[in-house]
């Protein structure tokens, strides 16, 4: 900061200048140092708010709809948290029981998360499984033959532990693996590809990249 003018000869006058300029000086290094802003907590919304203005609520004496904390104006609603509707969630201020949003917030968790096996339909034929089979059962939509054939790494890359599960509803079931892997069959020497009986129930799982294993009733 550049000094200031010569003064006058009034020495009272020089240190209100000299003041000044240190108090000046205090404030530019203030500016240019801080690494947080401190944001007042509002108890009223703000008069004729703007796209992008970010405030925090104190959420008693004005709660824009969940509670205390940070909000931003986004085409004419305040959204909480920023910039991430919560509304369909179940909310930690809620111990996680906010029955209303229950069905809504398990629907946006992964799959994986729940008890509930989910279920690949399979026709008569030929079926080469996929990589979104994994945890999954596989079944029959019809009676008649089938054939699943596990693809080798190369062609899809199931992650190493990955479980498929089969039932033979609709009639006996071979299951194919591909000659560059090995499939064991747990409790026995047998390996390559294994039949399952009508209403056998089997699973398998990737026990390296080219190997896996099958267990379950009705195999041979």
């Amino acid at each position: 900061m550049p000094s200031p003018g010569p003064p006058t000869n009034d020495p009272g006058l020089l240190q209100v200048i000299q003041w000044t300029q240190r108090e000046l000086e205090n404030l530019a290094r203030q500016f240019t140092n801080f690494d947080v802003m401190q944001q007042n907590v509002l108890s009223e919304e703000p008069d004729k708010p703007r796209d992008g203005l970010t405030v925090i609520a104190d959420g008693v004496n004005w709660n824009p709809g969940h509670g205390a904390g940070q909000y931003t104006f986004l085409n004419g609603v305040w959204v909480f948290g920023g910039y991430q509707d919560t509304s369909g969630f179940l909310l930690k201020t809620a111990n996680l029981s906010d029955v209303a949003n229950k069905v809504t917030a398990l629907a946006n968790l992964d799959p994986q998360l729940t008890s509930v096996i989910r279920v690949t339909s399979i026709s008569p034929g030929t079926y080469t499984l996929l990589l979104t089979d994994g945890e999954k059962m596989l079944l029959p939509n019809a009676g008649g033959a089938f054939t699943i054939v596990i693809p080798n790494n190369a062609t899809v890359p199931f992650p190493v532990g990955t479980c498929v599960s089969m039932i033979a509803t609709g009639g006996a079931m071979t299951v194919q693996i591909q000659a560059s892997d090995i499939l064991y069959q747990v409790m026995t020497a047998a390996q390559g590809t294994r039949s399952i009986a009508s209403w056998g129930l089997a699973t398998i799982w990737k026990l390296s990249a080219t190997q896996w294993v099958i267990s379950g009733s009705g195999i041979s």
